[in-house]
């Protein structure tokens, strides 16, 4: 018996080294093997790519932090634990009857719509092509964080669109009770089962939001014509009376920075058309945004500045996308917003569309797309989600051009245009490197508006990022003479240009 223990020891210490190593293996196995998810249900955000390679990235370690990231994202079972352990922090925590607040993204640095990591781009390589416009071949290469969620082949719930809908998701008054006893700086509350991104931008910011709008006028085409749209949030109309002091003003920010426009810049008031329907379902419960029934009255508001005549909402094709659960539930996991799913609207406008969406600056390469994408799920319905540049041509044929210059919140404004352009462009300026000064002259683009959001305006990150779409205003300048915009003079300034061909304009 003696003379075998010693072999029983070898044996356990040999499996003690072996089982290890041989689960690390078949881990690995299984990682490489099994199919790998571009989102986090659960998180509702991008999940982290395979780092690119670089002698610079390998060097400093940004590579293989890189590759950690990409793994910890993408271990076997992640949803599940994921959901195993916000359910293990809510029972073993307190579970309140009152409002509870979370701790939303610093403004000062995009706030929610910095977080763009909300899905992930479309991948349609039957629907590749080439031929990138100058202005986007003029940009950078760094490849944006897209806002894409995955292609679904869900159907869509069709029906004929009403301006008086009778739906679930219409909100409902919120009774009055005890102010709750909370704090937050720049951050969410959940009441009721929705969800509020409380607005703490002080009117100063949006007098400077206005002054970078101004700014651009001289450097743009005599005819074209500048608007500045702001979106209000769902604060203005559904924030219950007992928390509103939390909140700054909207209407007293939006007021402040119209009045900080010059004359060149038309200003669209939303409030008016927002405030006689704010019983339909404008706002999402569990999302930052507006839907497309707020998206639509801000377009009436914008054919009233314009000059234009607004389609009818009942002359368009109403659709839906069933369980949504958005960028507010992603962030704060609060399990009344998950239980309580909403539903993405959205309205096919008379005409069609032929896009094309380019992700990445200074490529050739993009998406055959429309400005409403049927086979994107949820919020990204709308242009199929965030791209740098998208230039769709329209059914309508005079001639006319649109350049919408947004973040996400622009989204469902701008499928409402191609009743009454040929050409609609559109900029998310938080990833475009081009010049839009140039981008105009060389388009020749009539209409630039810039559709924004009081949480955006109001942030420095946002106002940063659109006023580096100035680019040199040399280059501005000279493609205006190119344009026959301009011609050169004898004075001082940018390249001695000084004199209009156009006398007059907007």
């Amino acid at each position: 018996m003696t003379d075998s223990l010693p072999v029983k020891d070898d044996v356990c210490t040999k499996l003690l080294a072996v089982t290890p190593l041989s689960l690390m293996l078949l881990l690995g196995i299984l990682f490489a093997v099994f199919p790998k998810a571009e989102i986090s249900e659960v998180e509702n955000r991008r999940l982290a790519d395979w780092p690119q390679f670089s002698a610079k990235q390998f060097w400093s370690g940004d590579f293989a932090s890189g590759i950690d990231l990409y793994v910890a994202d993408r271990f076997l079972a992640r949803e599940s634990l994921m959901n195993l352990n916000f359910g293990l922090q809510r029972h073993l925590g307190l579970t309140l009857d009152r409002p509870q607040f979370y701790a939303a993204p610093d403004d000062e640095h995009g706030g929610l719509d910095r977080a763009d990591q909300w899905g992930v781009p479309d991948e349609d390589d039957e629907d590749a092509g080439t031929e990138a416009p100058e202005a986007v071949a003029d940009a950078g290469t760094q490849e944006p964080q897209n806002t894409h969620e995955d292609e679904t082949d869900e159907p869509a719930n069709t029906q004929t669109a009403t301006d008086d809908p009778d739906d679930e998701d219409a909100p409902e008054p919120v009774q009055k009770g005890k102010k709750p006893k909370a704090h937050t700086e720049n951050g969410i509350l959940i009441v009721d089962n929705r969800a509020f991104q409380i607005f703490g931008g002080q009117e100063r910011f949006g007098e400077r939001y206005a002054e970078i709008i101004n700014a651009y006028k001289p450097y743009l085409l005599s005819k074209t014509r500048i608007f500045s749209i702001i979106a209000p949030t769902s604060v203005s109309f559904y924030l219950p009376s007992n928390v509103g002091k939390r909140s700054r003003s909207e209407r007293d920010f939006i007021a402040a920075l119209y009045k900080a426009h010059t004359a060149d810049v038309i200003s669209v008031d939303l409030f008016p058309l927002l405030e006689a329907h704010k019983d339909e379902f404008l706002y999402f419960r569990t999302d930052h945004h507006w839907t497309a029934r707020a998206a639509y009255y801000a377009y009436v508001a914008y054919c009233q500045a314009a000059g234009l005549e607004a389609v009818p909402l009942e002359k368009m094709t109403r659709k839906v996308k069933e369980n949504f659960v958005g960028s507010l539930y992603g962030y704060t996991k609060a399990q009344e917003l998950k239980d309580n799913p909403e539903y993405v609207e959205y309205f096919l406008p008379p005409g069609n569309d032929e896009a094309k969406a380019y992700d990445m600056d200074g490529s050739d390469k993009y998406i055959k797309s429309h400005l409403i994408r049927e086979r994107s799920g949820g919020y990204n319905v709308f242009l199929g989600g965030d791209h740098p540049f998208i230039d769709a041509v329209t059914t309508v044929k005079n001639g006319k051009s649109v350049l919408v210059v947004k973040n996400s919140y622009g989204n469902p404004f701008v499928p409402f245009l191609r009743a009454h352009y040929e050409h609609v462009f559109v900029i998310d300026y938080r990833y475009y490197k081009g010049s839009l000064p140039k981008l105009v002259a060389e388009r020749g683009i009539d209409d630039v508006v810039f559709m924004n959001v009081t949480t955006s305006a109001g942030s420095t990150f946002h106002r940063g990022r659109l006023k580096k779409l100035m680019g040199s205003k040399k280059v501005a300048l000279k493609a205006r003479i190119a344009a026959g915009d301009l011609v050169e003079g004898e004075g001082e300034g940018d390249g001695g240009i000084v004199e209009d061909v156009v006398d007059g304009g907007e």
